[in-house]
């Protein structure tokens, strides 16, 4: 039976709608914040160097921001929030599709509509400096996208149909990469999914292209670490997968139930030595969520085994191998945070979906008036003020 063409309209005017509904409170409300200062407000429309996306997305901004009838995006945080929006829908939009691809249209639709709302998104899409995560979904969106219609359309069958099709999901996703560097995570995705040619093409772009780059930003970080006497989570050793284990889990469990959100996380704050590398709760549920997940492939269905591939592709950059950053954070696992939304859509019953569609977006809302100013934003760091 072939899926009604008018449904498959109205689930994508719905899921572009939808990131409006959940953050058209920053449009009114949201202020500049943290990073927001020195990054977009304070910025004199000069290039800066060395030359990144990041930077010519700001000097982007600033040519738009000299004709914008509300002035300079550098003063005004309002048009900020409108492209967050803006990629939120084409997220939906691009997500939907790309989802339709492997699972029903009704299982796309609500996986997509509880990830747009799901609360571990609010620094990805209410915070202006989190442009970052949703600009690099987006990308990704886009270049899976690409992958399938390429794919789909005999484009691999010919030489110069491979070459075009691997050019073209190359600079997408080349800006996927360049834009958030987690995305690295489509790799393991689409190896999963058989698109080989375009999965070893994300994994030398992302080794020539950025690899530098973050080991730049690293050592950068690991200087400030020492200075706070936390310089032993900028490096790698054995014990580390006891660190390792413990933080799959925390994700794990914030991707269910998105208690604590906010600037910075109680969760190994501090990354007290020894405690931190020692076996606790956190280590025994990582361990055994781990072989949970990777066990999908002898037994579960493919919902289940996507499901479980997704969570740790989009995650390994976070898996605390090194803290370059926090330690943890809910917009580090927004994108990990699909893989429950796809097993609650695949499974839940309609009136648990509903049910579930609105307590997150009432998480959402709750949480959304600390990008108010940046008092509201610094009070939810949770550490110091726990009420």
């Amino acid at each position: 039976m072939t899926y009604p063409v008018l449904s498959v309209w109205w689930h994508l005017i719905v899921l572009a709608l939808l990131p409006w509904l959940a953050y058209s409170y920053t449009l009114w409300h949201g202020g500049w914040v943290s990073d927001d200062h020195e990054g977009i407000e304070k910025f004199d429309g000069k290039l800066q160097r060395p030359i990144s996306f990041h930077n010519i997305l700001k000097q982007i901004r600033w040519y738009i921001g000299r004709i914008h009838k509300e002035g300079k995006w550098a003063q005004v945080p309002r048009p900020h929030h409108r492209l967050s929006l803006y990629l939120g829908s084409g997220i939906g939009v691009l997500l939907y599709l790309f989802l339709s691809t492997l699972v029903s249209h009704e299982i796309a639709f609500i996986t997509t509509a509880l990830f747009l709302i799901h609360p571990t998104g609010v620094q990805a899409l209410g915070w202006i400096s989190g442009i970052g995560y949703s600009l690099g979904f987006f990308f990704c969106m886009a270049a899976f996208n690409v992958a399938y219609l390429t794919t789909q359309c005999g484009w691999l069958t010919t030489p110069l149909g491979t070459m075009a099709a691997l050019a073209l999901f190359g600079v997408v996703q080349y800006a996927a990469i360049h834009a958030m560097f987690s995305t690295i995570g489509a790799t393991f995705i689409l190896a999963f999914l058989g698109y080989w040619p375009f999965a070893i093409l994300t994994g030398v772009l992302a080794c020539l292209g950025y690899a530098r780059t973050l080991k730049t930003a690293v050592e950068l970080r690991a200087k400030e670490f020492e200075r706070q006497q936390m310089g032993a989570c900028t490096k790698f050793y054995p014990r580390k997968v006891m660190v390792i284990f413990k933080t799959i889990a925390y994700y794990v469990a914030l991707s269910i139930w998105p208690k604590s959100l906010g600037l910075f996380h109680v969760f190994n704050y501090h990354y007290e030595l020894p405690k931190i590398e020692l076996e606790d709760t956190w280590f025994w549920a990582g361990v055994v969520l781990c072989i949970g997940m990777l066990s999908t492939f002898f037994w579960a269905p493919f919902p289940v085994q996507l499901a479980a591939v997704w969570f740790l592709a989009f995650l390994v950059t976070f898996f605390n191998w090194i803290t370059a950053n926090q330690f943890v954070s809910e917009r580090y696992g927004w994108y990990s945070s699909l893989a429950v939304c796809l097993i609650a859509a695949s499974y839940l019953p309609v009136w648990v979906l509903m049910f579930v569609l609105g307590l997150s977006l009432m998480r959402t809302w709750v949480h959304l008036p600390t990008f108010d100013d940046a008092l509201s934003f610094y009070q939810s760091n949770i550490f110091n003020y726990p009420n």
